[in-house]
C-alpha cells in the first residue's frame, strides 16, 4: 500500500474555527474555480467587445475564484504527498514555474500549477461532474444571447465560401471545441446514453459543423460519439484493450509531440495536409523559422488583433507545437513522460473509459491549442493525483 506523507497546517486551529461547517473543501473549491472560471470564459465571448467594464470583471472573478482556491486548503487542513515524491513534486513544480511562467513570460502557467497543488485533499470526481453542468449552462446562455442579438453573432467566411457563424464568442470554433469537450466528460464518467440521447448528440455536432465550418472539432466529436457508442455496448472492461491502451501510453505523447514538430518542420512537403487542416502546416512552419526551438523557455507572441483574421495574423493553433516553442524540449520531455504517467495511472487503476479521454484531449492538441486551457481542458486537474492522494485516502497515511 502507499505511503504518504502528511504535513498538517498550522496557520489556522481548525479545530476551533468551524469552517467545515459552513462548506466542505471540495465545494469552496468547486466554487472557487467556477468563479475563476467564468473570468475565463468572458474572455472567450463577445462581452468585452461591446461592454468595456468587462476586463475588469474578468480580473476581478480570476482573483476572487483563485482565492477560494487557496482557501480550500486550509479547510482541508493537511497536505498529502506520497512518501517518494515529495522532492519530485516540488522540482518538477519549481521547473514548470521558473521555465514555463517566468522564463516563457506565462502567468497562466503559474495558475495552473497553483490550481493544480490546490487540489490536495478535493474530490475531484465531484468537481468535475458539477463543473461541466455549469459550463453546459453557461455556453448555452452565450449561444442564446447571440440569436436574440443581445452579443453579436459575426459572420465570417472560408477561401472557398463558406459562412462561420461565432454564435457569441470572439472566435468561431469556440461553441464547437466546448461541445467536444462535453462529449469527452460523458466518456470520462463512464455514463450509458441511450440510443435516443446519442443520435441528439450527434444531431448537435451536425448543427455545430453547419453553423460554425469547423471540420477538425466535427470529426473529433464524432469519434468521440463512436468511443461513446462502444462504451455503451462493452464498457471497456476488456484485457486486451487495457494492453493496447498500455502500449498506446507509452508511444503516443511523445510521438504527437514529434508528428507536430516534423510536419510543420516540413510543412511545404504535404500541402495537401496543410490544405485539410486549413493552413495549420504553413503557420507551424512560420512560427518554427519566427522563434525556433530551444532547450528552455522563450517568450511567444501570436498576432490577432479585433479577434478577426487580418493580414499578418499569426498563431500557432497545435497545442503541442506550442509547447515545444514556448516551452522548450526539456519541458516538453518532462510533460510527455508526465502525460504518459497519467494514461498508465487510469490504465492500472481499470478506468480505461480515462484513458481514452486522455488519448482524445490529445489528439485534439495536434491541430488545436486548448491542451493547457484549463477553461476546455478540466481532466489536466488530475495530474495532482500523480503526486498527492485525495483525502479519503486518510488511512493510508502517515503523520510527520
Amino acid at each position: 500500500m502507499l505511503e504518504l506523507w502528511v504535513v498538517e497546517w498550522r496557520l489556522l486551529n481548525l479545530s476551533s474555527v468551524s469552517l467545515k461547517k459552513i462548506n466542505s473543501p471540495t465545494l469552496c473549491f468547486f466554487i472557487g474555480l467556477v468563479v475563476w472560471q467564468f473570468g475565463q470564459m468572458l474572455n472567450l465571448s463577445s462581452f468585452d467587445s461591446i461592454y468595456a467594464v468587462t476586463g475588469i470583471i474578468e480580473k476581478v472573478l480570476e482573483i476572487f475564484g483563485l482565492t477560494l482556491i487557496v482557501f480550500s486548503q486550509f479547510m482541508v487542513g493537511k497536505l498529502c504527498f506520497f512518501k517518494n515524491k515529495v522532492i519530485v513534486t516540488f522540482i518538477i513544480l519549481f521547473y514548470f514555474i521558473f521555465n514555463n511562467g517566468l522564463l516563457a513570460k506565462d502567468m497562466t502557467i503559474v495558475t495552473i500549477c497553483l490550481i493544480l497543488f490546490c487540489t490536495n485533499g478535493i474530490d475531484l470526481d465531484k468537481v468535475i461532474s458539477n463543473y461541466f453542468w455549469i459550463r453546459i449552462i453557461y455556453f448555452s446562455f452565450i449561444i442564446f444571447l447571440s440569436l436574440v442579438n443581445v452579443l453579436p453573432n459575426v459572420v465570417t467566411y472560408r477561401a472557398e465560401g463558406s459562412p462561420r457563424y461565432n454564435l457569441g464568442f470572439f472566435w468561431t470554433s469556440f461553441s464547437a471545441y466546448s461541445f467536444f469537450f462535453c462529449i469527452l466528460y460523458l466518456i470520462w464518467t463512464n455514463k450509458k446514453i441511450s440510443n435516443f440521447y446519442l443520435i441528439i448528440i450527434t444531431f448537435i455536432n451536425q448543427l455545430f459543423f453547419e453553423l460554425t465550418n469547423t471540420k477538425t472539432a466535427y470529426f473529433l466529436s464524432l469519434l468521440a460519439i463512436v468511443v461513446l457508442l462502444l462504451q455503451k455496448k462493452h464498457n471497456f472492461k476488456s484485457k486486451f484493450l487495457k494492453k493496447i491502451l498500455f502500449f498506446s501510453a507509452l508511444i503516443l505523447p511523445s510521438l504527437f509531440f514529434f508528428v507536430s514538430y516534423y510536419y510543420a518542420k516540413n510543412a511545404f512537403a504535404y500541402p495537401s495536409l496543410n490544405e485539410i487542416m486549413t493552413n495549420r502546416l504553413y503557420l507551424g512552419y512560420e512560427g518554427l523559422q519566427k522563434f525556433g526551438v530551444k532547450m528552455y523557455g522563450q517568450v511567444y507572441v501570436e498576432t490577432i488583433a479585433n479577434r478577426s483574421i487580418i493580414d499578418n495574423y499569426f498563431t500557432i493553433d497545435s497545442s503541442l507545437l506550442r509547447y515545444i516553442v514556448h516551452y522548450g524540449w526539456i519541458s516538453t520531455i518532462i510533460f510527455s513522460a508526465l502525460f504518459t504517467k497519467l494514461i498508465l495511472f487510469f490504465v492500472k487503476k481499470n478506468q480505461l473509459n480515462k484513458s481514452i479521454v486522455l488519448i482524445l484531449v490529445l489528439l485534439s492538441a495536434l491541430t488545436d491549442p486548448w491542451l493547457l486551457a484549463l477553461d476546455f481542458n478540466v481532466f489536466i486537474l488530475y495530474f495532482s493525483r500523480l503526486f498527492m492522494a485525495p483525502s479519503e485516502s486518510a488511512q493510508m497515511v502517515k503523520k510527520i
